[in-house]
């Protein structure tokens, strides 16, 4: 386990002057014949262990190894999700942030460490943030004061590609606090004016489109040239944010905006007449609410046809603003097309099997939709579908026995990995062909049932096909709420060793002897 204490330990092999024993800078044979390393092979040796460890294990092996350790770029995780986490509080934080032994400390995470604007301040202070390549503060709730006090860190932004302030609390007071610092400091340092930031994730900071214009407007032109992904997710953007990005995000290749309800037709129009959304590839655009009109400027605009991952998520296009994705003259590149919640019904489905467009898809998400089995039909004769890798067809509970029949039988998903069938009026009967039929999916090692009414007699139907080399293959097994008796479900886990995850949660029911 990491010790923060251990990192300011005065270490031995610092002081010259001390006699250490010449055995401590050699490795020995099996016969204990010594044989030393030279510099270059002990700095080539560290660069393949974790950061962590060079910091408790290598630094105290000998001087040798101690000065090497010093030249290696270090990346260190105190995030809430790594195992350093339970101690990170003020005192350790502190003590982290003042070790002298992290001079080439280039990347770290403090992401969901709660430690606010004092955290901050820690940071601000901190001798060794100048050389940081990447910061993670997420979810920290640093707020307005915290912004202010890493922003007056001149060196901070000196080699900054990756910034992550997501969930701070910043709103549009801040983001233009942060700017501001940055760029006069940036200006004094580089003629050029430009930051070297590649990431920048501001999700759910309360940013609005209104009072925009007054926060973009010291911001110097190309600053954010050399950025590629940018994340505004969870914010009220709108049309203003819209235009700027369009305007400052010269090499912009990931581009998320998912729950900012007032993008509109004006600001996808500001976006699709932007030549420097030429590089885009990825567009979430999920949970915006975009309509048709503004979908229409996305299809018909050639900037965005290097585009392969596009999510319009709960986004009401129906079965029109299928067709505009399917016949576009521009989206031909598509890998994954996410269309959850888009009151998608079964005309949708034909423009998707039919078009040429979706020959690249490998992951589709139809979920959340009222496609029934006459839409299922046309899918499973589908042409243009045969490269899928995932499919998603949750909570579609009009497929049913015939739906599901349809899909089983189908030859046109040789190449399926995972697909999800829940809640889609799956029975005991469809599970026995879906079981039966799995020579057509010679490749699935993910498969989702759950919220379907199986029963045992759907589990049956599982364990009689234990022995097909295709349901072998399952490493990832969902049967959630399928009302499944405790023998049953012991009796598939005992069957299927491969399966790696397997959730039967809420599937238990009582069975009386």
């Amino acid at each position: 386990m990491f010790r923060f204490l251990a990192l300011n330990e005065s270490n031995d092999h610092g002081d010259e002057s001390e006699e250490i024993d010449p055995s401590l800078d050699r490795t020995f044979r099996e016969e204990g014949e010594p044989i030393e390393f030279i510099d270059d092979i002990v700095f080539h040796i560290m660069q393949f262990l974790d950061s962590e460890f060079i910091l408790r294990v290598c630094m105290k092996i000998s001087r040798q190894w101690f000065q090497q350790a010093l030249q290696i770029p270090l990346m260190l995780d105190f995030s809430s999700q790594s195992k350093s986490f339970s101690f990170m509080d003020e005192k350790n934080l502190h003590s982290v942030l003042t070790c002298p032994n992290l001079e080439q400390l280039t990347n770290v995470n403090f992401s969901g460490t709660f430690c606010g604007s004092e955290g901050a301040l820690l940071l601000s202070t901190s001798p060794f943030m100048k050389n940081l390549v990447a910061l993670n503060l997420e979810g920290n709730s640093i707020g307005m004061d915290g912004v202010k006090l890493i922003g007056e860190c001149a060196e901070f932004f000196e080699y900054l590609t990756e910034l992550n302030l997501n969930s701070n609390g910043l709103y549009n007071e801040g983001w233009k606090e942060l700017l501001l610092l940055w760029s006069s400091h940036v200006e004094k340092r580089n003629a050029c004016q430009r930051s070297k930031l590649r990431k920048l994730c501001l999700r759910n900071n309360e940013l609005e489109d209104e009072g925009m214009e007054e926060v973009f407007e010291n911001v110097p032109r190309g600053w954010f040239d050399q950025a590629t992904e940018l994340d505004l997710s969870q914010n009220k953007i709108g049309p203003v944010t819209l235009q700027f990005i369009a305007s400052q995000f010269g090499q912009l290749q990931t581009l998320i905006i998912n729950g900012n309800t007032s993008i509109e037709e004006e600001g996808m129009k500001h976006l699709a007449m932007s030549k420097v959304m030429h590089h885009l590839t990825f567009l979430d655009l999920s949970f915006t609410n975009i309509g048709l009109r503004a979908l229409n400027h996305l299809t018909a605009s050639p900037n965005f046809q290097h585009l392969t991952y596009l999510n319009l998520t709960k986004c009401s296009i129906g079965d029109e603003g299928v067709k505009l994705i399917c016949c576009s003259d521009f989206l031909k590149k598509l890998t994954t097309l996410k269309l959850g919640s888009t009151v998608v019904l079964n005309e949708a489905v034909t423009h998707l099997s039919n078009s040429q467009n979706m020959s690249t898809l490998t992951d589709l998400d139809l979920s959340f939709n009222f496609i029934n089995s006459v839409g299922m039909e046309i899918l499973s004769k589908t042409l243009f579908l045969q490269n899928l890798t995932c499919l998603n067809l949750a909570e579609n509970t009009l497929i049913g026995f015939e739906g599901i029949s349809q899909l089983a039988t189908s030859e046109q998903f040789q190449n399926l990995q995972q697909l999800n069938l829940s809640n889609t009026n799956l029975d005991p009967q469809g599970m026995e062909i879906l079981c039966t039929n799995l020579h057509h999916f010679p490749k699935l090692t993910s498969l989702n049932i759950s919220s379907n009414a199986l029963g045992n007699e759907g589990a049956q139907a599982l364990l009689s096909s234990q022995f097909s080399p295709f349901i072998q293959n399952l490493t990832e097994l969902d049967m959630t709420q399928c009302q499944i008796g405790m023998k049953h479900i012991q009796e598939i886990s005992k069957k299927f060793p491969k399966l790696l995850k397997q959730n039967f949660s809420f599937s238990f029911v009582l069975e009386w002897q």
